[in-house]
């Protein structure tokens, strides 16, 4: 057989096998009443209606409605569909909850809003204890942007309003990358992003209402 009938024969064997599944190690679909044990409401509140999870800021709290999926791991890649309904924002965020040196356990994030995206390393950035405490200081009256000129990017993203958005965030080491509606927005690469031991992700919601559904994390 000719080395040419030969790879022809190879690439015809690969095609017919079929693709390699993913390791799915979290998905939800949200087809029920109540949220049950799969999500930690953190703030309120979040519930469900008509199959979506719904977000929604309680103003006075002084913070955005949080909850999280209890999920060990270092790298993943997340998908889920999202409608800014009726809110601002909204961070999809990841953490430690046992790493002490980061302002509540926050590892990375990426904040979507209808104008802008803005990809985070928190574990050397904006969450590290020291730095959290000097960008809240006004004595010391820090540009943001120069302090973490290496450790977030901010992309500006338009975003049709009440219509439902696909996202997937990729996290492989030390690098974060976010794609929208199939259009790549952007990544960051920082060594924070690549703290070992995380231990949830979830969302943070600003404002009055956003949905979700179709969450689904593989490896």
């Amino acid at each position: 057989m000719s080395i040419r009938c030969f790879l022809l024969c190879m690439v015809s064997i690969a095609s017919s096998l079929p693709a390699a599944s993913q390791d799915i190690v979290f998905q939800d679909s949200f087809e029920r009443k109540q949220l049950g044990d799969d999500w930690l409401v953190i703030l309120p509140s979040f519930t469900i209606r008509d199959g979506r999870l719904l977000g929604h800021e309680e103003p006075e709290r002084g913070h955005g409605a949080v909850c999280r999926a209890p999920v060990e791991f270092q790298n993943g890649k997340f998908e889920f569909s999202f409608r800014l309904t009726d809110g601002q924002s909204f961070n999809f965020v990841v953490n430690d909850k046992n790493c002490k040196e980061v302002h509540a356990g926050h590892i990375c994030r990426v904040s979507i809003s209808a104008k802008l995206v803005r990809i985070s390393d928190d574990r050397e950035g904006a969450m590290r204890n020291d730095l959290f405490a000097a960008l809240r200081d006004p004595k010391q009256n820090l540009d943001r942007r120069k302090v973490l000129k290496d450790r977030e990017i901010l992309i500006p993203n338009t975003l049709a309003a009440d219509q439902w958005h696909h996202v997937s965030i990729s996290i492989v080491d030390d690098q974060m990358s976010v794609t929208i509606d199939g259009k790549q927005i952007g990544q960051l690469k920082s060594p924070g992003i690549a703290h070992a031991t995380k231990t949830d992700f979830g969302f943070t919601v600003v404002g009055n209402e956003i949905e979700f559904d179709d969450v689904r994390m593989s490896r």
